[in-house]
């Protein structure tokens, strides 16, 4: 369960005030996707297909609430859990549209998935930004 605030805008490179908008949004998640992919299977990512399985929401698109993303991603089999989230805490940070709070949970239970998953599809997220993978038994890609 990762919870990514986001900055509201930046000056961008020409010092004009730019603000933040879901285009940006999801090109930050897409590119999170994409490291957590290559970190966990190399060349495998790209020549095979193999990835991790994601599930995101943006919300906060009201003047009362700063925007941020709420993510659910499968941690790959081979992975530590522990390993894992510190990676991901790492790597968060390094993107220039996140802001000062982020947040990474390991999801213990099927409840606790249950849950967290049932809180990011309620009403008021706009959701479908990624393809979640859906991979049949017969899947040779296995590892999430």
């Amino acid at each position: 369960a990762v919870t990514i605030t986001l900055k509201q805008g930046r000056r961008g490179p020409n010092r004009l005030w730019q603000p933040l908008c879901t285009s940006e949004i999801q090109k930050l998640v897409k590119d999170l996707y994409k490291r957590i992919n290559t970190s966990a299977f190399k060349s495998a990512y790209r020549r095979h297909g193999k990835r991790v399985f994601i599930l995101g929401a943006i919300e906060g698109n009201g003047v009362d609430k700063r925007k941020h993303i709420h993510l659910s991603i499968g941690i790959p089999n081979h992975y530590d859990e522990q390993y894992f989230k510190s990676w991901l805490l790492n790597e968060i940070p390094k993107y220039q549209w996140v802001y000062k709070q982020y947040k990474v949970d390991i999801l213990e239970t099927k409840l606790d998935e249950a849950k967290w998953h049932n809180y990011l599809t309620k009403d008021g997220f706009e959701l479908d930004l990624f393809e979640p993978q859906t991979h049949s038994r017969d899947s040779p890609n296995k590892n999430w």
